[in-house]
């Protein structure tokens, strides 16, 4: 399956749309433009598996919610890689609301605390 990890905390749909505004990945109606993700292959979204802490290797430490890829494309999102860095795995999500995001992410996504890969799979933390 494809797979999206947004990584930031999901908590309510102001602070996401203040984490984007704060990146420069939304425009100013709302809307993710090229908001920084990592997209990948995948048997399923076991954050305990090694295949996505391989996958995740330089997305960096923090909360991560991983989510199929049709559950934001379903709102029309855009999904492009983004081979300008040093991240394998890096793309950029736009097209989609940051309302619509946010119910995607916080509904369907499963949310865990990622270390970097600096231990092994099972030391995250669901939260």
């Amino acid at each position: 399956m494809e797979v999206v990890a947004y990584r930031g905390l999901i908590t309510t749909l102001d602070s996401f749309i203040e984490r984007l505004q704060g990146r420069g990945e939304i425009t100013t109606q709302d809307i993710l433009d090229n908001a920084s993700i990592a997209y990948f292959t995948a048997k399923n979204l076991d954050y305990k598996s090694a295949e996505i802490h391989k996958a995740l290797m330089g997305i960096g430490k923090g909360e991560i919610t991983l989510i199929k890829k049709e559950d934001l494309t379903k709102f029309k999102a855009v999904i492009k890689p983004n081979p300008e860095t040093n991240f394998l795995n890096h793309a950029l999500l736009s097209n989609i609301s940051a309302q619509n995001a946010f119910i995607a992410l916080k509904s369907s996504g499963v949310h865990f605390v990622y270390d970097g890969g600096h231990t092994k799979a099972k030391a995250s933390e669901v939260w």
